[in-house]
């Protein structure tokens, strides 16, 4: 989970530019900024998960081939277009769950992920076994003439049917690594 907890590790730029300037520059100068729209188009496209010689790829090596893809697509008009859904956004998915990074680091972070993602799936699970309770017994008022639950049922299936469409996504999600590679 460390290796992609940055956040932690930020730094502010006038932090950065003042300890050290020079050095700051010549990194800077060779820091390559990726719109987010390319980085979804070299995903979208394909990256190879190729290591350093026979090695298995890491991480890292992914990282370098995306932003190699990035710039590349970034004169395409195309790699600008980008209707951002649900499931796109998480395009950093398709990078670092995929099953054909081996290293230490992606191995626990997709331990990680998978326990979180069975916690949400019982979670939703739930949710939508509770408002299916609801709905049924709504429904049986109703035929007992009370109309007061309509408005009860109605919340209920708008509730029931947003938490089943987020667990279908969801469930996209969690089946990066068997979709991908």
């Amino acid at each position: 989970y460390e290796s992609y907890d940055t956040e932690r590790q930020l730094v502010p730029l006038s932090k950065y530019l003042e300890e050290d300037p020079e050095k700051a520059r010549s990194l800077l100068a060779k820091t390559t900024i990726v719109p987010e729209a390319v980085a979804v188009h070299a995903v979208r496209a394909g990256l190879r998960f190729a290591g350093k010689g026979s090695e298995p790829p890491t991480a890292e090596d992914v990282y370098d081939e995306l932003v190699e893809k990035a710039v590349a697509a970034a004169t395409k008009p195309e790699a600008e277009k980008w209707d951002a859904s649900l499931v796109d956004t998480m395009w950093p998915a398709y990078v670092i769950l995929d099953a054909r990074l081996v290293d230490a680091e992606s191995i626990r972070f997709r331990r990680a992920w998978y326990v979180v993602s069975v916690v949400s799936v019982v979670i939703a699970a739930v949710i939508i076994w509770f408002f299916t309770l609801q709905g049924m017994q709504d429904v049986a008022g109703l035929s007992e003439g009370k109309v007061k639950n309509l408005g009860g049922m109605l919340t209920g299936i708008v509730y029931g049917g947003l938490t089943l469409w987020l667990a279908v996504k969801l469930a996209q999600i969690i089946l990066v690594p068997y979709t991908s590679g």
